[in-house]
């Protein structure tokens, strides 16, 4: 979930640093304080970190100190890959927790569910995307928002760095798999994704 949507650095006093600091931002609170309580088990303390509200950016926060854990996410990705082809559907539920959604659209009497996965670091996306294929579940990439496109957030103008993509499952049958193999671990994308599944098999009755 962090390498997928959070952020860490050195907190530096002169030229060194002493400890690091990691943040996990999500407009869901729920989302948040599951990222609290995974963050609290990985670091060994007792009580879950709890998010507050950032009113400035519109988003629940988490974060803690430590540098051992800002220094392990360092190019994790590249450093884990081996462990985490051992452990694919860990990875995929993290990502997927993080920054997947779920839509189902009707038309003509069928079903059309989608699941995406959204992110612009192509490293997570290709990774992802072989790890889905390793379990036979086939994926489209789409552009989601291209580079420089501006918007407001909490009346706040930005613009976009990079292109931003969608990893797209699509068809009954990736779906089904997906929910089967991976599911989804926060209740209210689970609920979603439990709708798309069931909705599909009234189709089919």
């Amino acid at each position: 979930m962090l390498v997928g949507d959070g952020s860490w650095g050195k907190v530096l006093k002169g030229e060194s640093y002493l400890t690091g600091r990691i943040s996990y931002a999500s407009i869901d609170y729920e989302l948040a304080s599951h990222a609290g309580r995974l963050t609290a088990l990985v670091l060994g303390k007792l009580s879950a970190y709890k998010p507050y509200w950032s009113e400035s950016n519109g988003v629940y926060v988490v974060e803690c100190g430590s540098k051992h854990l800002v220094e392990t996410l360092q190019g994790a990705l590249k450093r884990f890959e081996t462990l985490i082809r051992q452990f694919p559907i860990r990875f995929l539920k993290g990502i997927y927790n993080a920054e997947g959604s779920v839509s189902v659209r009707s038309r003509r009497g069928g079903i059309y569910p989608r699941v995406f996965l959204t992110n612009s670091d192509c490293e997570i996306l290709n990774l992802t995307r072989s790890l889905l294929n390793m379990l036979g579940i086939r994926t489209t990439l789409e552009v989601n928002t291209k580079a420089g496109k501006t918007k407001t957030i909490q009346g706040v103008k930005t613009a976009t760095r990079s292109e931003v993509y969608n990893v797209c499952i699509e068809t009954r049958e990736n779906v089904l798999t997906l929910a089967r193999m991976i599911g989804l671990g926060i209740p209210r994308k689970a609920n979603l994704l439990l709708k798309a599944v069931n909705q599909m098999k009234k189709v089919c009755e």
